[in-house]
């Protein structure tokens, strides 16, 4: 019998200590900054979302980072503004609440297709171990990521690295179908504008560099997404200095001239360039590329 009591308190302290640390870790859960107020000098995941929101919203123009500094007060400040709340630069409740409220009822931008060049038993232009079709998939994939995270819908020609030509059932050689198909795709998405990623290649003059944007001159809207993607990208700074600042082209490559929508075809580096060809061997050069495409997109007026 005195063995069972002693089992028995022991079992009972046991219920008392789960008890209280259960009690312990809620309140110390309602006391953690997940429930109090974001402010300067903060950081970790609620800030990188809050970040985040505010991107997909229009009220923060750079890369989210999860640190709360003065660009992230400022675009908190800005969003109060806008939507009557006392400026305090701190998203606090009432701030996030009115986020949350956004984000629910917040539509896409638009739709935007994106072709990686090439694909599957089409290489497209390669020297030194780069691959145009693989390069090419990179940039589009880091491209739409970006357009995502801005609310923007994205439709993709292709996602992995496959050729399109089975696609289209039309008696044309391989090639032609391949891009028969890639126009269908764009004609059917029902988008605002489409971007194709290239990567260039002339074997003849190696010391050539730079990007370059292609387009169709019937469309005056087509020359003026040229005309901002390549400002974008001629700004890109390589090791502090700017690259070769290239002119927009007109050209009447099949998907320019086939697509019912506004779209361009971006040339974004010259593979024949030693330069270049190892600047597209590093994932940050890419991102850069992305970023370039992404920015010129957005301030096109389209």
């Amino acid at each position: 019998m005195p063995i069972r009591l002693k089992k028995k308190g022991v079992f009972t302290l046991s219920i008392f200590i789960c008890i209280f640390l259960i009690l312990v870790t809620a309140i110390i859960a309602l006391a953690s900054p997940r429930a109090d107020v974001l402010k300067k000098g903060m950081d970790g995941a609620q800030v990188l979302q809050l970040q985040k929101d505010l991107k997909l919203l229009g009220f923060f123009d750079v890369d989210p980072t999860g640190y709360f500094g003065d660009i992230t007060e400022a675009s908190v400040i800005k969003f109060q503004k806008k939507y009557n709340i006392i400026t305090t630069g701190k998203a606090g409740p009432i701030t996030l609440s009115q986020i949350e409220k956004l984000k629910k009822k917040n539509k896409p931008l638009a739709k935007i297709v994106i072709d990686p060049g090439h694909g599957g038993i089409d290489e497209g232009a390669s020297k030194g171990g780069v691959v145009e079709k693989e390069v090419t998939l990179d940039i589009s994939k880091r491209l739409q990521e970006r357009l995502l995270l801005s609310n923007y819908e994205v439709v993709m020609t292709r996602e992995t690295d496959k050729s399109l030509d089975s696609l289209c059932s039309k008696n044309y050689p391989r090639e032609k179908k391949d891009l028969d198909a890639r126009v269908s795709i764009i004609n059917s998405s029902k988008a605002k504008l489409f971007v194709s990623v290239h990567i260039n290649s002339l074997p003849e003059d190696p010391g050539i560099s730079g990007s370059i944007v292609f387009y169709n001159s019937r469309s005056r809207e087509s020359k003026a997404l040229a005309s901002s993607i390549q400002k974008a990208l001629n700004a890109i700074d390589v090791n502090g200095k700017k690259r070769r600042q290239n002119d927009i082209q007109s050209a009447n490559f099949y998907v320019l001239k086939h697509s019912d929508i506004p779209g361009v075809l971006v040339e974004t580096a010259f593979v024949t360039n030693s330069s270049e060809r190892s600047l597209l061997k590093q994932e940050q050069f890419r991102e850069n590329l992305a970023k370039a495409i992404m920015e010129g997109i957005t301030r096109s007026g389209l």
